[in-house]
């Protein structure tokens, strides 16, 4: 489910959409609702252990639109999650724009693995319990709420590359 809430009104269940599109080595999910959608393309490529992932945001309303952007992506470089906790190094790279994780008791595929958003972010975090935040859900996080981690929560060893920004996409546009 890809969660959609421009502000708290009540709606109509017509006046939303959400599809799936499945192709082979990717999917499409995209989600409308009054004069905005997003599309997140999710794909491998056929000769690399790669995921990829590209959000498009489109503002298809008659005012300029004012969001805050909060993704988090699981970093696990293990076969299973549990594996990974506690053995992952993850670090942001102000320069590169990018975070960096690597797991040096991976035995599958060794080398580092990168998140890199297409903007420069205002907060970035790696540990998920401080991105989730004090107060916060996992529909609506503490960071997507108010911008920053909550370095008050103590870390549980989930390693994550997250990153908010606030975005203005003007009528008829999109960003990625």
């Amino acid at each position: 489910r890809l969660p959609l809430s421009l502000d708290n009104s009540a709606e109509c269940e017509h006046e939303r959409e959400f599809l799936s599109e499945f192709r082979p080595g990717s999917v499409r999910y995209t989600a409308r609702r009054a004069g905005f959608a997003l599309e997140m393309d999710v794909f491998t490529l056929p000769d690399q252990p790669t995921e990829g992932r590209l959000l498009t945001l489109r503002n298809n309303g008659e005012q300029i639109l004012r969001l805050r952007v909060s993704a988090c992506l699981q970093l696990v470089l293990a076969e299973l999650p549990e594996d990974s906790r506690g053995n992952l190094k993850v670090h942001w790279d102000a320069p590169d724009n990018a975070f960096f994780a690597e797991n040096p008791a991976q035995q599958f595929c060794r080398g580092p693995a990168f998140v890199s958003p297409a903007f420069v972010p205002e907060a970035v975090e790696t540990h998920y319990s401080r991105f989730l935040g004090g107060g916060g859900t996992v529909e609506i996080p503490n960071m997507a709420r108010s911008g920053r981690p909550d370095a008050s929560v103590s870390d549980t060893g989930v390693c994550v590359a997250a990153f908010t920004q606030v975005l203005m996409i003007p009528p008829g546009q999109s960003v990625q």
